[in-house]
């Protein structure tokens, strides 16, 4: 018996392993500058039917050139296998498209001279981790849409009408009438009394 759960804990723990990787690197993430200046960069990152993920990048006040000997920002990755950087791209004028079949947990943009460098030389000016979608991880809601609210409105002392003027005036001349009429049977009742004890 705990051989069979020791090899399902191990089945149970390869596929979490190996679906990590995929869900880290699929999602977005937010690119902000290390030293509180204003350049920021908006990324997000889908896998493809082909296994790659398909990066795309928009920034904002970026300064060009970065500096008087470097004139190229470069965008890296940091792979979730390992530890080493890889290049996945130049910015351009702030944006870009980009692919790369390696699963990555991080992004993070430096000043190059050489756009080819394999290994990242320059100073780091951006960084930013990717955070899954939220919205596609949630289970699919199949409750109904809410109707629309109905705004209560503030309920006032009717006024009230010639109906019910005459309703009212109705029930006070029944009830006189009621009363009017015990009144008399109860003094009927007496004289017929008073009477008998006179005779």
């Amino acid at each position: 018996m705990r051989k069979i759960l020791f090899s399902i804990g191990l089945i149970i723990a390869a596929f979490s392993f190996l679906a990590s990787p995929l869900r880290a690197s699929e999602g977005t993430a937010e690119l902000k500058s290390i030293k509180g200046e204003t350049m920021r960069c908006f990324a997000t990152s889908i896998l493809m039917e082909n296994y790659e993920y398909q990066v795309s990048l928009s920034c904002r006040d970026l300064i060009y050139p970065p500096k008087p000997d470097a004139f190229s920002y470069i965008l890296w990755a940091t792979p979730t296998q390992n530890d080493k950087p890889l290049n996945i791209g130049e910015l351009g004028i702030g944006k870009g498209n980009f692919k790369t079949k390696t699963a990555f947990s991080k992004l993070f943009v430096t000043i190059e001279s050489d756009i080819r460098t394999r290994a990242p030389e320059g100073e780091v000016v951006m960084e930013g981790a990717i955070q899954g979608i939220s919205f596609l991880d949630q289970a699919e809601e199949t409750s109904k849409p809410a109707s629309e609210k109905v705004t209560p409105t503030p309920t006032s002392t009717p006024t009230p009408t010639t109906s019910s003027a005459r309703n009212i005036l109705g029930k006070i001349l029944g009830t006189g009438a009621i009363i009017l009429g015990l009144v008399l049977v109860v003094v009927i009742v007496v004289y017929f009394l008073s009477r008998r004890r006179f005779r």
